[in-house]
């Protein structure tokens, strides 16, 4: 039978943690649900560290007791250093939580098998997924919405009430329905990164914290995904990049040459594999839900990598987008404009309290204030819970963190904590 010949309650177009997120929990209460993805899985993807304020959805999906199963690295918490190796700030973010509140270990994960993972639990729940199929064109009518979408040599045409995009950086709705963009202040950003063997990593307990190394023009991520693999990205500005003679991999190779931290955790690494890069991935569309759609994770809105919420804010918008529609009296009749508000202001609130603390990192006067924990802890507890992905601070916490940016601001006219060459 051809896809469009069955009758669907939603189609999810994208198969990564939003879209199989959005599945399992429609798929749960009986909805029918088609899952469809250009790519097959397992496929690789970038964004392997998770936060720990995620993990309440990855237990509602039965996901997260399998991961240490699985063997994904536990992550405790982030190291945060200058590229001149001095000094170094250990974010352990269990030291923040009271114990009732103990939202416990993150993972760093490869993504090609958790993804896979979360898909096939959306499959196991009732999902029809689909894949190495791409949707090619999206209309939204006053009662349903019309997808074609193509398998090989053949077209499908499949209805549904609702439809949810969850294609990522492909953006299906946003170019389909040439939605208008929200200029965040953030300059656009080129990655380069790659797999890497004998990478340096602490021992114990912290082997698999994240390593983020600040230098003049961007920061370095170091992440150990397995007891080998550690997954290492270097991220500029675009504008420095472009007027570098320098090729992004040529770049890379000098930072492990002249940027002393980098070098040292790089002395024994081994490349496997290629290096990939990405580039200009800030974007916010100014509508992110309609009549008939909603649109979750990176497809909506995506910032900066450099506090790896990107997977946490896809669990977050896949889920009040599905307890939307599964909260529905009448679970076909079109979204409200009051119920496209609620989601809107929901994952748009989540991003906008972590932007500015994104905007203060790329601050080298940010960044010497948040290197100074010890003469205010009470303000790094604050930021330790946000950088946890705790986006609902409380009112203290919400006037701890204001006054770290307050600090910030005065660090650029008076000496408010040590001064530090990055590089």
């Amino acid at each position: 039978m051809k896809l469009g010949d069955r009758k669907w309650d939603a189609v999810v177009v994208g198969g990564g943690p939003g879209g199989s997120t959005a599945a399992a929990l429609l798929a749960d209460v009986g909805r029918k649900v088609l899952v469809i993805d250009r790519e097959h899985f397992p496929r690789f993807h970038i964004g392997e560290s998770l936060l720990p304020c995620g993990n309440a959805v990855l237990r509602r999906l039965g996901i997260y007791d399998r991961l240490e199963a699985e063997g994904f690295v536990r992550k405790f918490g982030v190291d945060f250093m200058p590229s001149s190796s001095v000094g170094m700030v250990r974010v352990n973010f269990a030291e923040f939580f009271p114990e009732a509140e103990q939202p416990g270990p993150a993972f760093n994960v490869e993504r090609s098998r958790f993804d896979d993972l979360l898909l096939e639990n959306a499959r196991s729940r009732g999902a029809t997924v689909v894949t190495g199929a791409s949707a090619k064109t999206f209309r939204e009518h006053e009662d349903h919405v019309e997808v074609e979408i193509t398998e090989g040599e053949t077209t499908h045409r499949v209805t549904a009430p609702w439809l949810i995009d969850a294609s990522g950086l492909g953006h299906f709705v946003g170019k389909a329905l040439k939605l208008p963009r929200v200029e965040l202040g953030v300059s656009p950003k080129i990655v380069c990164f790659g797999y890497f063997k004998g990478v340096y990593r602490s021992e114990g307990r912290e082997s698999g914290h994240v390593g983020i190394v600040r230098f003049d023009h961007g920061w370095f991520w170091f992440i150990p995904i397995s007891d080998e693999l550690t997954s290492v990205g270097m991220v500029r500005h675009l504008s420095e990049a472009k007027a570098n003679a320098s090729s992004m991999e040529e770049l890379f190779a000098q930072a492990l040459i002249e940027l002393p931290e980098i070098r040292f955790r790089m002395k024994r690494a081994e490349q496997v594999g290629e290096l990939r890069k990405v580039s200009d991935y800030t974007t916010r569309y100014k509508t992110v839900a309609g009549r008939r759609h909603f649109i979750v994770g990176d497809a909506a809105n995506f910032i900066d990598p450099i506090f790896s919420s990107g997977v946490m804010l896809a669990f977050k918008s896949a889920a009040l987008a599905a307890d939307l529609l599964n909260g529905k009296k009448a679970f076909t009749a079109p979204l409200t404009p009051s119920e496209q508000r609620t989601y809107q202001q929901s994952i748009f609130r989540d991003a906008d309290t972590l932007l500015p603390m994104i905007k203060a990192f790329y601050d080298q006067r940010g960044f010497e204030v948040f290197m100074n924990p010890h003469s205010a802890p009470k303000i790094f507890a604050a930021m330790g819970r946000l950088l946890a992905g705790k986006l609902d601070p409380t009112f203290p916490d919400r006037m701890r963190i204001q006054g770290f940016y307050l600090a910030t601001w005065l660090q650029r006219y008076t000496k408010v904590a040590p001064r530090i060459p990055l590089q």
